[in-house]
């Protein structure tokens, strides 16, 4: 896509442009769709929810932690671990409470705020203040 886009000359009206990046991308999705059906892709579209959730906090700690790293090592480890975190997050929490039965959903999610109340507690008195 990209490489279509700088091949095609800039003179194009914008609506052109992007009608044509619009197309591109629907073309690309669906070729994908065939080709990565119960693959990696599909996998992390699974656990596209817990990553969104978990990405944020994840680079929030590690900064306070370790304020002066900034590099490649850096992004990949975080990645690594938000990634890591999301894979758990999906399969202890989305999927027990998405498959469970009913009569166990309000002793899981008492559970689950509590344990909530917990690491936010524990993040309060690693450094003394909010993260």
């Amino acid at each position: 896509i990209i490489l279509l886009v700088l091949l095609i000359p800039v003179r194009f009206p914008e609506k052109s442009m992007t009608f044509l990046a619009v197309l591109i991308a629907a073309i690309y999705m669906r070729t994908a769709l065939a080709v990565s059906k119960k693959g990696p892709l599909f996998y992390l579209g699974e656990i596209s929810f817990s990553l969104y959730l978990i990405h944020y906090p994840v680079i929030k700690i590690y900064d306070e932690l370790h304020p002066n790293v900034n590099s490649i090592i850096r992004a990949t480890l975080l990645m690594l671990i938000a990634l890591a975190i999301s894979i758990l997050n999906h399969v202890l929490i989305e999927n027990r409470f998405r498959y469970m039965k009913y009569r166990n959903r309000i002793g899981s999610l008492a559970t689950y705020l509590i344990s909530l109340i917990l690491v936010g507690v524990l993040l309060i008195t690693i450094k003394g203040h909010y993260v």
